[in-house]
């Protein structure tokens, strides 16, 4: 398993590193959303 499949970066600004998890779960949650809307599951 490589280590580098754990971490998440390199980012722009020390401003960008710290709110990365949060846009993590904000991509998340819009991309699950998107895979709902193709599946037919939402309208």
């Amino acid at each position: 398993m490589c280590p580098a499949k754990h971490v998440l970066g390199p980012y722009a600004s020390a401003a960008d590193a710290e709110n990365a998890l949060q846009q993590v779960q904000q991509r998340n949650e819009a991309w699950e959303a998107e895979d709902a809307r193709w599946a037919g599951e939402s309208s």
